[in-house]
């Protein structure tokens, strides 16, 4: 089951190294932080940029967190398993298969291809295929649109970067 861990933003890739560090392989699967790919220019040509995908956020793969939380009560940096109540909760089925559908075998979520015409989107190829119903705004200047949805039972939105043809 997929649990999120919350962390100071900027550092996902430092916190979920050091908890996958302490943490036996008996007790966990998998530690990562999906990524999503940003197209920047960089002395006049386009370049591929990692970004965290949900900033502040980082996933965890075990059967049981309370091993996990014990451990990560001793280590320095802040960090915090998301709950419901008095409950640690994994995420949903329905979030879990929609991250697994938008990112890769490395957790990134790549460049979509895009076609505009008359002012209709259309996703032709890529992870936001037959998703355009979640994109809510186009920057055709930077090469992505704001994808909106529902995760976490809270609205989320991060950018994507496409590649119009």
């Amino acid at each position: 089951m997929w649990y999120v861990i919350w962390t100071e933003t900027g550092k996902e890739d430092d916190a979920a190294k050091e908890l996958a560090e302490h943490l036996s392989p008996e007790i966990y699967r998998g530690c990562w932080v999906p990524k999503r790919v940003e197209r920047q220019k960089r002395h006049g040509a386009l370049v591929n940029v990692e970004k965290a995908l949900f900033p502040g956020y980082f996933f965890l793969d075990c059967d049981d967190p309370l091993p996990v939380i014990t451990i990560m009560h001793r280590l320095e940096r802040f960090r915090l398993l998301l709950k419901s109540g008095d409950c640690y909760q994994p995420i949903s089925r329905e979030d879990e298969q929609l991250i697994r559908r938008l990112t890769d075998r490395n957790g990134k979520l790549n460049v979509s291809l895009i076609r505009v015409n008359e002012g209709q989107l259309r996703v032709v190829d890529g992870p936001l295929k037959n998703l355009e119903q979640y994109i809510t705004k186009l920057n055709l200047h930077k090469r992505k649109v704001l994808v909106e949805m529902e995760l976490f039972d809270q609205k989320h939105s991060f950018w994507a970067a496409v590649e119009i043809i």
